[in-house]
């Protein structure tokens, strides 16, 4: 995880998804990726792939942290990832992908 990159797990709520895609919008883009989850072992920080148990729900809760951004966000469509015979999904947030309340890209 870094500037361009950030796990989330399955059960993670809109709003904190609309926190992530709005920084990647806002920043220089990046790659969101829910079913992986972080977990402390040994005092240190691993990550997890759990999977989302339905994409359909996931792919709804990503879509619905877009909405809630302010201004609009367009959110690119997200992309199945398999890892291990666990199924995630993925989104790439372009650079400058917020929109106004006119539909055009802010700067």
């Amino acid at each position: 995880e870094g500037q361009f990159l950030e796990f989330k797990p399955a059960a993670e709520r809109p709003g904190s998804l609309a926190t992530s895609l709005a920084a990647f919008a806002n920043a220089e883009g990046g790659t969101l990726i829910v079913g992986i989850a972080e977990r402390r072992a040994d005092g240190r920080k691993v990550h997890v792939i759990e999977g989302v148990p339905d994409v359909k729900i996931a792919t709804d809760h990503l879509y619905t942290a877009a909405e809630r951004c302010t201004p609009k966000f367009e959110l690119p469509s997200p992309e199945r990832v398999e890892v291990d015979g666990r199924t995630g999904l993925g989104v790439t947030v372009p650079e400058g992908s917020l929109i106004d309340a006119a539909g055009h890209p802010t700067d």
